[in-house]
Formats: C-alpha cells, sequence, structure tokens
C-alpha cells in the first residue's frame, strides 16, 4: 500500500494482513520531506488487529494454524466449539451458538450456502463437509454480525485454497488402527471385543499460475475409506418372556409377580411372531430394558464406509480493477449398511439400508473496484445433492409386523420407523475431551520449503466415557431417557504429510 501527499516523503507499508470477513486498519504517518523520498513500513507496525470499526465478535483462522491441530477426522468445523457461545452435546453438526436455532446460523463455503437445505436444524451439516486439507480461511462470528453479511445472526466462514504464483504441491496420508485404540465402555462391559476402528485417509493437491501475475488453480482430490464396526444395542426378550412368562410390579404391595400370558389367555403363540422371536438373540447387556421381560443384546455392527472430495478452484486477474474467481466441490458418499442413521441390520447377519449420495456446489465471483471507496462484489452459487436411501430387506413374507416388544429383525424399508421422530429432546451427561497433537517437520532437499511432517494425534487422551442418549431421547421409545452409547473411546492416528 502506498501514500503520498505533497510536502511529505512517501509511505510505502508492506505485508498487509487482510483477514475474511474482518475490517483492515492501517495507520499511516507521513514523515516531513520531498515526495521522492520513500519510507518502507512493515504491516506489522502500522496494522491494528483490533477490530474498531463495529462490534462483531469474530475469530479468523488460516490453514497454516489449523493444520497443526489435532482435529479428528480432519473436520474443520469442530473449530466452532472452541468459541465462547458455542455448545454442541452432539458434536459440531448440531451446535446451538448463543443458544440459537441452527437455521439462524449462516453457513458458507466460498460464499455460498454450504447448509443442507432439507435438514435445516443442523446449523453446521454441509453439503460439502469441509476438511482443513483444502479450507485456506475460517472466519466465525458469534454475535452482532454487522449488515453486509446478509442472513444469519451468527456467521461461519469458509474459504478453499487458491493458487499463486509459486507452484506448491502436498502429499499426504492419514492411518488409524484399533490396535493403538480403547475399547468402547459398554463393549468392555458386555465383554465384547473392540470395535473395528479403521480409517485410511490420503490425497493429492497441487496449486500454482497459468500465466503468472494472472492466472492461478489449485486442484484436490482426497479419499477417505473406513472398514469399521459400531457397537450397537438392540432391546430383545429374556428367557422367560420367550416363553411367555412376563413379570410385573404389583400396584397393591409393590411386590413383582410372573404370569404366563399364554395360560392366562388360553391362547398360543402366534406362528409369525414365534419367527420372529426365534430369530432374535439372547441377551447379553443391560443397559437397555427393564430387566425384567426384556434386556440388550449388543454387537459391533458393520459400518463401512467410502468417501471422496473432487475440489477446484480458478483465480483470473483480468486487469488491476477487476477480478474473477471460481470453484467447484464435488462429495461422494457410500454406506452400506448406516449405523449413523439408525438403519443398519437389525442383528447380525440380517441386512440392513444404506446411504449413497453426490453432492456438488460452485461459487463464481466477480469483484470490482469501481472507485477510491467503492468495491462491488458479484456472486453466482449452486448446490446439488443426490441422496438415495436403499434396503437390503428382502422381505421373504411379504410384509412386516409392527411392534414395540423388542426390535424387530426385518429392518424397516423407510428412514425411520413409525414414532421415531425427535421429541422432547432431553440432555445427557456433559462431554470433555482432551486431544493431542504431535508434529514432527523434517526439511528435504527437493526445493525451497520443501519438507516433510510426521503427524501423529490422540483423540480423548484420558478415554474418558462420554455418554451419549442417541435415539433414547424419544419419549416413544420405552428406554427413553436411558443411556446406552458413548462418544468415541481413546484413539490414535498416525500420518505423514509432504509438501514441496
Amino acid at each position: 500500500m502506498e501514500a503520498a501527499v505533497p510536502g511529505f516523503s512517501t509511505t510505502v507499508i508492506e505485508d498487509v494482513r487482510v483477514v475474511l470477513s474482518a475490517p483492515t486498519s492501517i495507520d499511516v504517518v507521513l514523515a516531513v520531506g520531498g515526495v521522492t523520498e520513500t519510507v518502507l513500513v512493515s504491516a506489522a507496525e502500522a496494522q491494528s488487529l483490533l477490530n474498531a470499526v463495529n462490534a462483531e465478535i469474530n475469530t479468523n483462522l488460516t490453514q497454516e494454524q489449523v493444520s497443526e491441530l489435532p482435529l479428528n477426522g480432519g473436520y474443520v468445523t469442530q473449530l466452532a466449539l472452541t468459541h465462547a457461545g458455542v455448545t454442541g452435546p452432539g458434536g459440531a453438526r448440531t451446535a446451538s451458538i448463543n443458544r440459537t436455532r441452527g437455521t439462524f446460523n449462516n453457513f458458507t463455503l466460498d460464499g455460498v450456502n454450504n447448509q443442507d437445505g432439507f435438514i435445516r436444524t443442523d446449523s453446521l451439516f454441509g453439503v460439502i463437509p469441509l476438511r482443513e486439507t483444502f479450507i485456506d480461511q475460517i472466519n466465525i462470528t458469534t454475535a452482532n454480525s454487522d449488515v453486509d453479511a446478509g442472513l444469519g445472526t451468527s456467521q461461519t466462514q469458509f474459504v478453499t485454497r487458491s493458487g499463486s504464483n509459486p507452484f506448491s504441491s502436498e502429499v499426504f496420508f492419514n492411518h488409524r488402527n484399533e490396535a493403538l485404540n480403547a475399547n468402547n465402555y459398554f463393549n468392555k462391559a458386555a465383554g465384547l471385543e473392540k470395535e473395528r476402528t479403521r480409517l485410511h485417509q490420503f490425497g493429492v493437491n497441487v496449486g500454482g499460475p497459468l500465466v503468472r501475475d494472472r492466472f492461478f488453480f489449485f486442484f484436490h482430490y482426497e479419499e477417505e475409506r473406513q472398514p469399521t464396526t459400531a457397537s450397537v444395542v438392540r432391546r430383545v426378550l429374556t428367557a422367560p418372556a420367550r416363553g411367555g412368562d412376563f413379570s410385573y410390579v404389583r400396584q397393591d404391595n409393590g411386590q413383582v409377580a410372573t404370569v404366563n400370558l399364554h395360560r392366562l389367555t388360553g391362547i398360543g403363540p402366534d406362528t409369525a411372531v414365534r419367527s420372529l422371536v426365534d430369530m432374535t438373540p439372547s441377551p447379553n447387556d443391560g443397559s437397555v430394558g427393564d430387566g425384567r421381560n426384556t434386556a440388550g443384546f449388543r454387537f459391533n455392527a458393520n459400518d463401512e464406509t467410502d468417501s471422496d472430495w473432487l475440489v477446484f478452484r480458478g483465480d483470473y486477474v483480468i486487469n488491476p480493477r477487476h477480478s474473477a474467481t471460481g470453484t467447484f466441490h464435488q462429495f461422494r458418499l457410500d454406506t452400506p449398511n448406516s449405523v449413523f442413521n439408525d438403519i443398519d441390520s437389525v442383528y447380525p447377519g440380517l441386512p440392513g439400508t444404506g446411504q449413497a449420495s453426490r453432492r456438488r456446489l460452485g461459487s463464481f465471483t466477480l469483484s470490482s473496484t469501481l472507485g477510491p471507496s467503492v468495491v462491488n462484489e458479484a456472486r453466482f452459487g449452486f448446490q446439488t445433492q443426490a441422496v438415495s436411501f436403499f434396503n437390503n430387506e428382502t422381505f421373504p413374507g411379504g410384509y412386516r409386523l409392527n411392534f414395540g416388544a423388542f426390535d424387530n429383525p426385518v429392518r424397516n424399508p423407510g428412514m425411520f420407523e413409525a414414532g421415531t421422530l425427535p421429541l422432547s429432546p432431553i440432555s445427557g451427561s456433559w462431554y470433555a475431551t482432551v486431544d493431542l497433537g504431535l508434529r514432527k517437520n523434517i526439511a528435504l532437499p527437493l526445493s525451497a520449503g520443501a519438507r516433510m511432517q510426521i503427524r501423529v494425534d490422540a483423540f480423548n487422551v484420558f478415554n474418558r466415557a462420554n455418554f451419549n442418549i442417541g435415539r433414547y431421547h424419544n419419549p416413544n421409545y420405552l428406554e427413553f431417557g436411558l443411556i446406552s452409547s458413548t462418544f468415541g473411546a481413546r484413539q490414535i492416528q498416525v500420518g505423514t504429510r509432504i509438501t514441496f
């Protein structure tokens, strides 16, 4: 930046730091002298990082800062949970910012709405899941958003990495294996082996000039393979209940009494219901059920997930007053047996329901300087989603019975069974975790700045059991309010990143 006034020396300020959605203030001091004299000033001396322009409460982070943090899975939206006023017992996806609804948050990627248009209640559920490997800048405004921010009382803005004059590229690989992890709290109590927690993340990106000082590009491709299992629990009948002996608490004396329903009614077991009961295993878990007629059966369900990201950005300087930027993101997800959506196989060996999706987001921007104090930005964007839920159940009987005594082994063809939409959500125990990241940089004799980084991340270092109510926040379930699952046990991840 250059400032010149007759009778004073010309002042040139270098390395001005401009960050996303935050005012940039420069204090220019002109010394008396000739215009031909030039004074060079570092922006560190002249630039104030204190926002004295408006009352926004925001934080800016760069890719260099984020890449050094131990982010579980590499999703940058987790960083919102580190801000005052942001709470998310279920994770960043459903976080509340200053106790507002999810629809009150403006979640953008390259200036285009990235929030899922169908599940609008989740403040940070994006059409494109955002990874630290391709995000350059992050701005999180939790209060007092200025009018130029658009919709939303809070703003979470993310910008894709771009190319520059020097060519740069990166290859990376992260690996996680259950051999290094702790066992799940409930699996250990039930005597089950650890969940198979395997993660393979790998990818490459490259950026640079197509025309020096004029046209730049950035390309990124990443894959994630998770051949994992997840601990799930089902409600099944106890041995006496299978034979028709049901226990209850008498209202007159508070004692437990048992009655055989078949003898009481004179009706034998229905053949269709008996066949379903025979398909269910015996209980091995006491975290669900009443302990007399029903109990839990816990097992590690297949939860394999494949996903990949394709990212491209181009920047073109038309002339000193006009520039154009275009970005394109594509995300693919395949989950044949979706535990996350609670539509996986009900019991081991039975068919379940999966999810497949293809999502795209694009942004095209023309930035123009129309005068000394007039700047205009015109933007066009789009997002598309092709999401499908597919059922592997063949329905050999041609129908499905619906009842609530135990979990039906025949998977419902829809995404949710009748009566399972959440009502009157309640809060579980408090969540706390300590994550640790270690980095070792090794210089490589390939080019200036080339390096290899060895990375070790430990999540939930002290293996705290963070309990999760899960689906039992729904009063339609018999186990309403019971805790039968936890968030992740201690996990250790190792990886490497080569930059040149």
